[in-house]
């Protein structure tokens, strides 16, 4: 049976939409096979945000934006998915009220 048979007349077949892998970067070996809260690195962060990495690293010496992991004092900088969530949706503007 042909897969197009069953659309409708004048639809299309769904389209699929591969996400760049680098917005998939998570810092690297997983704690576990599942994690719901993976951690992203700050070119990782700053691509979910819509911002550029510089932004992330003037609020952290700035101490604003969203709470970040540091691994040391020189060290690697993370930011956890749902931390990066609940700071996105606290800026929203609702328009009208």
């Amino acid at each position: 049976m042909d897969p197009k048979a069953s659309l409708p007349t004048g639809s299309s077949a769904p389209r699929c939409t591969q996400v760049p892998a680098i917005y998939l970067t998570v810092e690297r070996p997983p704690i576990s096979t599942y994690d719901d809260n993976p951690v992203f690195d700050e070119r990782g962060a700053a691509a979910f945000l819509g911002l550029r990495p510089e932004t992330l690293k003037k609020w952290r010496q700035r101490n604003q934006g969203p709470d970040y992991i540091q691994y040391g004092p020189a060290g690697a900088v993370r930011y956890e998915l749902d931390t990066l969530k609940a700071f996105r949706a606290a800026h929203r503007v609702q328009v009208g009220v």
